[in-house]
């Protein structure tokens, strides 16, 4: 009975493995659709629209003109007068095209008038559906056409009141969004910002899905360390027999290579982190206090709505990596089969409930590019790991590990003596 209530136990964690580390995925995919901009904050200077459209003009002449979108987040209050409903919420009045701040299938741009995009939530509490595109709803004095939905699966806005505006001449931007585009270093960004002038801070968008992939690596870490370890340690005790350290490294090499093609992880060195010259041992301190100075001061910044979507997800996906490795942790101490028939047993529940979960939560989430489905294997791979290596190490076992018995002599004696 204790053994049956151990074995449910072990399936409840695996389960609960699966659906946390669909959940992070999904949520790391999620948030590699959002626009990837540097966010430029002019909350000291901000700029009317007259100067916006001067901006733009001036940039279209150039010869890599840079997209932006200039905005600013206010509270305010919409409404829908066809029903007299009206709700608080959080209004963002854009110049530019809405695609910089949030995905959508029908995107604001500059030459629209009085168009708006509105979240789920927000949809739902003035219409009652999210099938509102072409209704006409009110901010202040200001009337706006319904021109799209931000889906919580595109925008990670799920319990969000937010609504995109079109601003009005009045309306000064204190936020400008500058594209990224293909440039992942962000150099046509930060130029454009040092245009305007460098007093502001930027907050690139990027960092948010750094944070969550690099959350997600530590997980898959982990995973792989629980395969690793234990045969490094069975190298380390058997390092004065030759064959069987021989067998331990084999081993390790092989487990190594074949969780490096499954996770799909990319081992590479940050160029921020490469000196100019390799003399330079105070370089790595150095950068990493700069480093640590910069993500701190990143993550206690004042969020905006849009700011606040990325931040969210980053830490959704943090949480769901912590969750899903305390759960793999305890499910891998307690789920050892012993015999064959338990390994395929443990084997076939694995591969059902991954169906199951990938099934299930694949409507909801992106759970992963399709190249990158092979993840899926980590789980099966670590039962194969951890039951056949066992199997086999146990035939090729240290001599320490079965001592023989000695007679008085000294020599060694596989059987024991009658008295």
């Amino acid at each position: 009975m204790k053994t049956f209530g151990r074995q449910i136990m072990a399936g409840l964690l695996l389960t609960a493995v699966l659906v946390c580390l669909a959940y992070t995925l999904g949520m790391v995919s999620s948030l590699n659709t959002l626009p990837m901009t540097v966010v430029y904050d002019r909350k000291d200077k901000p700029l009317t629209q007259q100067e916006i459209e001067k901006l733009r003009e001036a940039e279209e002449k150039r010869e890599s003109p840079v997209p932006f979108t200039a905005w600013c987040q206010r509270k305010g209050t919409l409404s829908y007068p066809e029903l007299n409903r009206e709700t608080a919420a959080d209004l963002v009045y854009i110049n530019g095209d809405s695609n910089l701040l949030a995905a959508g299938t029908h995107p604001l741009t500059e030459n629209g008038e009085n168009g708006c995009l509105l979240s789920e939530d927000l949809a739902m509490e003035l219409f009652g559906s999210i099938q509102a595109v072409g209704e006409i709803i009110k901010a202040g004095e200001s009337e706006y056409t319904v021109q799209g939905i931000l889906t919580e699966r595109e925008s990670l806005m799920e319990g969000a009141k937010l609504a995109i505006l079109q601003a009005e001449k009045d309306v000064k931007a204190d936020q400008i969004s500058v594209a990224i585009g293909e440039d992942p270093n962000g150099e046509k960004a930060y130029a454009f910002a040092m245009r305007l002038g460098a007093e502001g801070e930027m907050f690139p968008m990027q960092k948010y899905v750094d944070l969550a992939g690099f959350t997600t690596s530590l997980l898959l870490l982990l995973i792989g360390g629980s395969m690793i370890l234990p045969w490094a340690a069975r190298l380390i005790r058997c390092r004065k027999q030759p064959f069987a350290a021989a067998f331990c490294l084999g081993f390790i090499l092989i487990i190594s290579m074949v969780f490096y093609k499954v996770s799909g992880m990319n081992l590479k060195i940050p160029e921020s982190m490469i000196p100019t010259r390799w003399s330079d041992f105070e370089f790595w301190g150095e950068w990493f206090r700069r480093s640590v100075e910069s993500l701190t001061s990143f993550l206690y910044a004042q969020k905006t709505g849009i700011q606040a979507v990325y931040a969210g997800g980053a830490l959704a996906a943090a949480g769901g990596s912590l969750l899903s490795g305390c759960c793999y942790l305890l499910w891998y101490r307690a789920c050892r089969p012993k015999t064959l028939k338990s390994f395929y047993l443990w084997l076939l529940t694995a591969v059902i409930l991954e169906f199951l979960v990938v099934v299930r939560m694949g409507n909801e989430f992106m759970l992963q590019p399709s190249e990158r489905r092979i993840i899926w294997l980590l789980l099966p791979l670590c039962l194969t790991v951890s039951f056949v290596g066992r199997q086999l190490f146990e035939k090729l076992s240290c001599p320490e590990s079965h001592p023989k018995l000695q007679d008085k002599s000294g020599a060694s004696s596989g059987r024991v003596q009658d008295a």
